[in-house]
């Protein structure tokens, strides 16, 4: 916005700042909006690989925010989560 927060906090009245609250709830904008849509984006793109196991659970956009709160994974977990996703096979070149 260039300007600091001080400055904006000054030149913004009541009304205003409503306006804004109001605004970000029926549209909400920022950082954690921002990971929902990398995370949309992220799980359709593995939902939607040709290469995927049979059976693998489908991911939700949800599996890729950014939180604080998540526990730390075990081995056996990520290899529970990674069952799913099958090795690129090697492309052998053509003469």
């Amino acid at each position: 916005m260039g300007r600091t927060r001080k400055e904006l906090l000054a030149s913004l009245d009541s009304a205003e700042l409503t306006a804004w609250q109001a605004f970000f709830d029926v549209e909400p904008f920022g950082p954690l909006r921002d990971n929902l849509h990398a995370g949309i984006i992220a799980a359709a793109l593995i939902n939607g690989n040709p290469w995927r196991r049979k059976g693998a659970r489908d991911v939700t956009p949800s599996d890729f925010l950014l939180t604080v709160e998540r526990p730390r994974q075990t081995v056996a977990e990520m290899k529970a989560a990674l069952a799913g996703v099958r090795p690129r096979r090697k492309r052998t070149r053509r003469k």
